[in-house]
């Protein structure tokens, strides 16, 4: 498996929202490509020690979000990524991720220059795992 999906039992993040997130940040760095097959839903709860139905969960919310596809007796797959968002929409979701991140960090009282360090940092690891220079 090209990807190691691990939970926190005790997080504020639901569990299923957890293996959702980690899916797709493998994808987001080509960790996970086109093609590639999820483990099934058994391993994977198994492996995790958590219920089939929350995997199942999380791999229903990942083939609405069109990140991966189910094929039938053979397992779920990651699929092609099609850009269906407007860029009027793209922006919206950016602003709304925006805010949340913010409203999260608010709390933590860190000064603006070592969030925008670490968020730079971040930004450039995911550039540079996709093979871009910037």
């Amino acid at each position: 498996m090209l990807l190691d999906i691990k939970v926190r039992t005790g997080s504020a993040v639901p569990i299923y929202q957890q293996i959702i997130d980690q899916v797709k940040r493998a994808v987001a760095i080509e960790k996970l490509s086109p093609g590639d097959q999820l483990p099934s839903v058994r391993a994977l709860s198994k492996k995790l020690t958590i219920n089939p139905n929350t995997v199942t969960k999380a791999y229903g919310e990942l083939v609405r979000e069109g990140i991966a596809e189910s094929r039938s007796g053979r397992g779920l797959f990651i699929i092609e990524r099609v850009q269906f968002y407007s860029e009027e929409e793209r922006l919206k979701r950016l602003e709304t991720a925006i805010d949340e991140f913010v409203n999260k960090i608010a709390l933590l009282d860190f000064e603006a220059n070592d969030v925008w360090e670490r968020l730079r940092v971040k930004l450039k690891e995911i550039s540079q795992r996709k093979g871009r220079d910037e």
